[in-house]
């Protein structure tokens, strides 16, 4: 197997758990590990003992120092070449299986919004633990645990007395496909979080108070929304989440021009790392929101219903109304095709990518903030047009189909409204000032990746 074709694998985990330690077990290369302090500055790539694999040790994330340097290390290692699997390294000792799950989704929660990211878990000082493990053992406890809650399968554990031939064994058994995992400004900042330093606490307590008013504003929306009903609420929701969306945008003003921040200068990492903790706090609240949105559609189209493949032409359908039952292949559906909503007893079909839709409305509202009261007030302030249906017959050729007998078909990603409605990669973690600092970080990336050699393969 060629250099280019071996495995790559990148260890991540927070200082002192254990990563140095295995890279030093697996290439027989001296690491410094075992520091109060993380000793790993950089990332560095090295063969395994027999060159079965390239592995990359990183600065600990959380480590005391530069974690802003220490952070653009990390995403460097993840550019150097096609991953093969990222590897969180957590100590199993850190407390009961419910502290170390948290250790673990602290990283892999940060990967929810890029595709096809290879985890895996390395759980270290196996015999280390105090607590008494089921009548399963500890590996199994844990490995059920972390499957069901993190939703990673590869798992590998390991204690002092664990040796190098056999963590490349397990390790090579986990690299199957390599994935190009790019960073850039775009997602440094929404993968390595809480980069700040402590200081100045005036700068720490504005962005908490925002934070904190972020979260009323959502919970001031729970109360008033149960003044709306049925299709009124849907488009409330769709609309709130806007809303909010844009708060993101205004407290990032807010902080910058309080602060004066430019983004330049000794003080523009940090600058940074505090928009970026504040911004990343506020997308896992937005988050839910657009996932309520999603499932307000739930029942209807291809969000909940899939498609399905007319038997005799081979048209690609979805159901949006009725049962089960026989209709006919291009048969137009008795409603307007709704899709926030709406539910009929009779059964058709509607052609999907391209939907036979009758105009339709959408409630729209206005939100305003009282920040006296801490109230939101929302007032309904009109429609709007939403999409206009194509006349005529729709496609298909005619012949009497059964839903419940017609082939499921895949839904391609481009089309699927679960990307677009949570995927948050459309808002950006630092304020249109900052445009030149999203340029340095893109620079610095290819200065360290330029630093990144790999020796000989053994």
């Amino acid at each position: 197997m060629a250099e280019q074709e071996r495995p790559y694998v990148v260890l991540l985990g927070g200082a002192g758990s254990g990563k140095s330690t295995i890279v030093e077990k697996v290439t027989g290369e001296k690491r410094a590990s075992g520091n109060a302090r993380s000793a790993t500055k950089e990332s560095k790539p090295l063969w395994s003992l027999k060159g079965e694999f390239i592995i990359s040790d990183t600065p600990g994330s959380n480590a005391v120092g530069d974690k802003f340097n220490h952070n653009i290390w990390i995403a460097t290692a993840f550019n150097f070449r096609p991953v093969s699997k990222i590897l969180i390294v957590v100590k199993a000792d850190i407390g009961r299986i419910d502290g170390v799950i948290e250790a673990i989704r602290e990283y892999s929660d940060r990967f929810v919004d890029l595709p096809d990211v290879p985890l895996g878990v390395v759980l270290t000082h196996m015999d280390k633990i105090e607590w008494d493990a089921s009548e399963n053992g500890y590996e199994a406890d844990f490995k059920e645990v972390i499957i069901d809650e993190a939703g990673i399968d590869d798992v590998l554990f390991a204690c002092t007395s664990t040796n190098g031939p056999t963590l490349i064994e397990n390790i090579s058994k986990m690299c199957n496909t390599s994935y190009n995992l790019r960073v850039n400004h775009d997602n440094f900042l929404r993968l390595f979080t809480k980069l700040h330093k402590m200081r100045p606490t005036d700068i720490l307590s504005k962005c908490q108070q925002e934070v904190d008013e972020f979260k009323k504003k959502r919970e001031a929306f729970e109360i008033e929304r149960k003044q709306f009903r049925n299709l009124e609420l849907v488009d409330l929701v769709f609309e709130f989440q806007s809303f909010m969306t844009k708060e993101i945008t205004r407290a990032k003003i807010r902080v910058s021009d309080q602060f004066n921040f430019t983004f330049d200068g000794t003080e523009a990492d940090n600058e940074a790392a505090h928009m970026s903790n504040m911004s990343n706090q506020m997308i896992v609240e937005l988050r839910g929101i657009r996932i309520e949105a999603l499932d307000s559609q739930s029942g209807h189209g291809v969000g909940g219903r899939g498609l399905r493949k007319c038997p005799h032409c081979g048209q690609v359908w979805t159901k949006v109304e009725g049962c089960d039952g026989e209709t006919i292949c291009g048969e137009r559906p008795n409603n307007p095709n709704d899709t926030r909503g709406r539910k009929t007893p009779s059964f058709h079909l509607g052609l999907n990518f391209e939907p036979q839709i009758a105009p339709t409305v959408m409630a729209t509202f206005t939100f305003a903030w009282d920040e006296s009261t801490k109230k939101l007030g929302i007032t309904k302030s009109g429609t709007k047009g939403v999409m206009k249906g194509r006349e005529g017959r729709g496609h298909g050729c005619r012949n009497h189909i059964v839903w419940s007998e017609m082939a499921p078909v895949q839904v391609p990603v481009e089309f699927n409204p679960t990307v677009a409605a949570v995927a948050m990669t459309d808002i950006d973690i630092l304020p249109p000032q900052a445009a030149n600092f999203n340029d340095r970080i893109d620079q610095r990336l290819e200065q360290h990746l330029g630093n990144m050699t790999l020796g000989d393969r053994p």
